[in-house]
């Protein structure tokens, strides 16, 4: 019998997932440290209402000042035992509380941080990274993807495979149906180090974030192998992050939409366009803050949204302006402009004792950029250098952007309600960013039109289709 899922990338969790639930176990330890209040004082570890709990007790009973001045310290300290060592400092603790009737020697803490040493091992290791998530996410659903093979199960497409400088990294989920329990991952295939792997799968996050309009944060996992089979766990850094973002803005349609809208294709975010999106990001600080602004953006009230999304056009066409300074002036002849310039500061030199200083300075303020692109023009040239088709409609959306930016908020267009309008504004705002995002990296495909999927959604007829080819 043929076997048609051979190819499947096979992929280990378990031992992962019960490294874990290990180190977060309850367990007591003995805490070594340069402070004297923790030398040799004693510790445990415990789950309260599913936050990992540390509790240690001072070596004596010390004051409210002494209190203080030791949460505040940079003391560092170890918790050990003969299965496991834990690396604290008083930032690895969100909150504290003493029970000062019972044991006011004792510190009740909250962690949102360890980690152990083989973890910053300097020796190259291969790297994981497991972060909860809410429900069940396959990168199938939206990308280029491969079989996966977890346990006996088989996924036709559980599988994205991301090529950076940094390396090949590997992004899928997992389920543990019996805990509820459910994890997006990434592998490093590659040994590095600990500090190169947190730069290129924060990057990868962002950019999954953006393609799909998922931010998953919340609680990080950073785990450490001998080999990329990640069967035997080494090492462990954990961390909180703020909460997660979630909103329905994907930029690329996601399964269900490809299914539910028969004009849709039945396609995958290609894997080269990914790749292409994370090389931009590792290098680019100011795309990664406009991607970071749009998802954070996603969240908030339609007319703040508005504003969020006219922030980030702008800021594109900055980008895209500084980089093709040339095409975006008037007089592209470099020659002719100073020509130009300087015939027009001598006139007014001439008639200087006519004018006043402060006249003077201001008209040769004026000619000396009198060679830029009005503002409209640096909004739209953009489109026009990436080779993407504004319709007028758009074109409209994008010159009322200074409207949501000076706080003067549309209240109608045309028949449309004055919620609506505000939000085929902002949505199509989102589009035209998203649409030169994704062109500036280099993709060439269908994105989601927003606004159109906002008339689906009231069930108002379409006047455009819910996804454009750019």
């Amino acid at each position: 019998m043929k076997d048609y899922f051979k190819d499947a990338i096979e992929k280990h969790v378990d031992e992962s997932l019960d490294y874990i639930k290990n180190i977060e176990s309850a367990d007591s330890f003995t805490m070594q440290s340069k402070e004297p209040f923790l030398d040799k004082g004693v510790a445990e570890s415990y789950l309260e209402e599913g936050k990992f709990i540390l509790a240690f007790r001072t070596n004596r009973q010390i004051d409210q000042d002494e209190r203080n001045a030791l949460w505040k310290s940079k003391a560092t300290f170890k918790c050990i035992n003969d299965r496991k060592i834990l690396s604290f400092d008083f930032k690895s603790f969100s909150a504290y509380s003493i029970p000062l009737m019972k044991d006011p020697q004792r510190f009740n803490c909250k962690v949102k941080q360890y980690s152990n040493n083989e973890i910053h091992s300097k020796e190259k290791r291969h790297f994981r990274l497991m972060i909860p998530i809410e429900a069940e996410r396959r990168p199938g659903e939206m990308f280029e993807s491969k079989m996966l093979r977890i346990g006996s199960i088989t996924y036709s497409a559980g599988l994205a495979e991301v090529d950076t400088a940094g390396g090949k990294f590997e992004l899928f989920s997992c389920s543990r149906k019996e805990n509820v329990e459910h994890y997006l991952i990434i592998d490093g295939i590659d040994n590095t180090d600990l500090s190169s792997f947190t730069k290129y799968t924060d990057i990868i996050i962002l950019a999954y974030a953006y393609i799909t309009g998922y931010y998953p944060r919340d609680r990080w996992y950073y785990l450490s192998a001998e080999d990329s089979s990640y069967q035997n766990i080494v090492g462990i850094k954990y961390e909180t992050l703020p909460k997660s973002l979630r909103s329905a803005y994907s930029v690329f349609p996601s399964s269900v939409l490809r299914l539910s809208l028969p004009a849709v294709p039945n396609i995958d975010f290609p894997k080269i366009s990914f790749d292409r999106l994370c090389g931009v990001l590792a290098t680019h600080k100011e795309l990664s803050r406009v991607l970071l602004l749009i998802v954070e953006g996603h969240t908030l009230s339609i007319e703040l949204r508005a504003a969020i999304y006219s922030i980030a056009l702008e800021a594109m066409t900055n980008i895209i302006a500084e980089e093709n300074e040339g095409r975006f002036v008037p007089i592209t002849d470099k020659i002719l402009a100073r020509k130009i310039l300087y015939e027009l500061n001598s006139i007014v030199k001439k008639f200087s004792d006519q004018l006043s200083k402060n006249a003077t300075e201001t008209l040769i303020k004026k000619i000396n950029v009198i060679n830029s692109p009005t503002n409209k023009q640096k909004l739209l040239k953009p489109f026009e250098v990436l080779g993407i088709n504004l319709t007028p409609r758009e074109i409209d959306c994008i010159e009322r952007k200074n409207d949501f930016l000076h706080g003067r908020i549309p209240t109608r267009t045309g028949d449309l309600d004055p919620d609506f309008s505000i939000e085929q504004i902002a949505l199509t705002l989102l589009y035209c960013v998203s649409a030169l995002i994704l062109k500036y990296v280099g993709y060439q495909g269908v994105v989601v039109y927003y606004p159109a999927l906002n008339e689906y959604k009231r069930r108002i007829k379409l006047t455009n289709p819910p996804v454009k080819f750019i």
